[in-house]
């Protein structure tokens, strides 16, 4: 996208008003766009490049990124360019009045531009299908035996804490999958692995966290490390580690949360029939362990619920698509924007809306969009 002359001086008013901003906050603005006919075939939609220009000028207020590039030929200067993209966000927007005609467009808004910190501030939320895999538990032969009923207390507690949650429903959990038995000269009769996990070959598809996908929902797996209890002087504690993952093939890397646990079994004291009394229940025990993970399960899903939508353009029949869609919390009326510091600054819409998948064009109607294949794009949060 060319940037016109007004473009560069709307930047240099942005970042003298803008210098103090920073990226974590949220302001609102109203700045209007102008598109005049040209005599193209793109005249058709001067109102979207009107408010395409509405948008870009919204974006500038938080702030831009200027990056300039010579091209030198035997020493010769052949083209210099100048790329200006925003350096904010924008979050949301409202049309508050537009003037069309033959001749030219114009569009003011209203828009809210920044950066939201807290998943529950977005009203983009996903709609969530998750499919918990038994925990995997590995205990230390020192620890108290009646951690053994560790597995199914917190396969039920999991599946509770799913259940309360608004927008998420639970998938039958894949079928568990034999874990991988080490060469270790033992007979698999003899092998501990081998009689608590089973052996054999796994025929379930893994991602790299070793997450089943055959079920139909995001794996959510559970790891629990306990250790052989400890005494501190003071008490005899058990410490225990809780590890959950949840994958996504939308992401590269799965969300991933852990968290350290001294469990306090008994207090030491030098009277025996005190110390009788400190035991901690086995109940208490077990509940601390399962409120540690089902409290991270809500924070995982809060992130992915309302983690930013972006992703590269896929060009494929004649169309740009992305593997987001009405599932992920979005709309017809929802944008994206191009980013990528040496990319110009364009706004896509939505042409056609399915539950996991969208197609989009971009709004500036002289835009190839076989050439946009492969930009990643990410798509604004409230609208």
């Amino acid at each position: 996208m060319t940037l016109p002359c007004r473009h560069i001086a709307s930047t240099l008013t942005a970042l003298a008003l803008s210098a103090g901003l920073s990226t974590a906050e949220v302001m609102t603005v109203e700045t209007t766009g102008q598109a005049v006919a040209t005599g193209a075939k793109s005249d058709a939609h001067l109102h979207k490049s009107a408010l395409q220009e509405a948008l870009y000028q919204a974006a500038l207020k938080g702030g831009a990124q200027v990056s300039g590039y010579a091209a030198l030929s035997h020493s010769v200067l052949t083209s210099d360019v100048l790329v200006i993209r925003p350096d904010a966000k924008i979050l949301d927007y409202a049309i508050l009045s537009e003037e069309t005609n033959a001749q030219k467009s114009r569009v003011t808004i209203r828009a809210v531009v920044g950066s939201l910190d807290t998943p529950p501030a977005c009203a983009r939320r996903a709609a969530l299908t998750i499919a918990p895999t038994p925990p995997d538990v590995d205990l230390s032969p020192q620890a108290p035996a009646w951690l053994n009923d560790l597995q199914t207390r917190m396969t039920a507690a999991l599946s509770q804490a799913l259940t309360k949650v608004d927008g998420v429903t639970s998938a039958p959990a894949p079928a568990p999958v034999a874990a991988p038995r080490q060469n270790t000269g033992v007979a698999a009769e003899f092998d501990y692995v081998a009689l608590t996990r089973g052996t054999g070959p796994n025929t379930n598809t893994t991602t790299d966290a070793g997450h089943t996908t055959g079920s139909g929902g995001l794996p959510l797996r559970t790891m629990i490390k306990i250790g052989a209890p400890e005494n501190t002087g003071l008490s005899r504690v058990l410490p225990v580690d809780v590890t959950l993952f949840l994958t996504d093939p939308s992401q590269a890397v799965p969300l991933r949360r852990n968290q350290s646990l001294n469990i306090k079994l008994r207090a030491n004291t030098p009277w025996q029939v005190l110390n009788a009394r400190s035991l901690s229940t086995r109940d208490a025990v077990i509940g601390q362990i399962t409120g540690a993970a089902t409290q991270m399960v809500g924070d995982m899903i809060d992130a992915r619920a309302c983690q930013p939508l972006a992703g590269p353009l896929q060009w494929a029949n004649g169309t740009l698509r992305l593997p987001f869609g009405r599932k992920d919390g979005l709309s017809r009326h929802h944008l994206a924007y191009t980013q990528g510091r040496d990319t110009p600054y364009e706004i896509l819409e939505i042409t056609k809306l399915n539950d996991h998948s969208v197609q989009m064009r971009p709004m500036d109607r002289r835009r190839d969009p076989s050439g946009m294949a492969g930009l990643t794009v990410q798509f604004m949060e409230l609208k």
